[in-house]
C-alpha cells in the first residue's frame, strides 16, 4: 500500500513540476514578446522623430524670428492690459 502511495505522490509531483515549468515558459515567452514590441515602438518613435512632418509647432521653435514675433505680441498684449487697468482707475 505504501509503494502505491509513494508512486502516486511521485507522479503528482512530476505533473506539478511540468505545469510549473510550462507556466514559467509562457511567462518568459510573454516577456520576450513584450521586449521586442517595446524595441519596435522605440525604433518607430525614433524614425518618426527623424523623418516625420516638419511643419507645425516644431518648426516655429527652430525659427528665432518666430520667437521674436511671439515675444513682441506678448509685450503688446501686456501693454494693452496695463493700459486698460490704468484707464479703469
Amino acid at each position: 500500500m505504501n509503494i502505491i502511495r509513494i508512486f502516486v505522490m511521485g507522479i503528482a509531483f512530476l505533473i506539478a513540476a511540468l505545469i510549473t515549468l510550462a507556466l514559467a515558459g509562457m511567462a518568459f515567452t510573454l516577456l520576450r514578446f513584450l521586449f521586442w514590441v517595446i524595441v519596435g515602438l522605440i525604433v518607430i518613435a525614433g524614425l518618426w522623430k527623424l523623418f516625420g512632418p516638419k511643419d507645425g509647432a516644431g518648426s516655429s521653435d527652430n525659427n528665432p524670428q518666430g520667437k521674436l514675433e511671439n515675444a513682441e505680441i506678448t509685450i503688446d498684449e501686456y501693454k494693452r492690459k496695463l493700459e486698460e487697468q490704468l484707464k479703469q482707475k
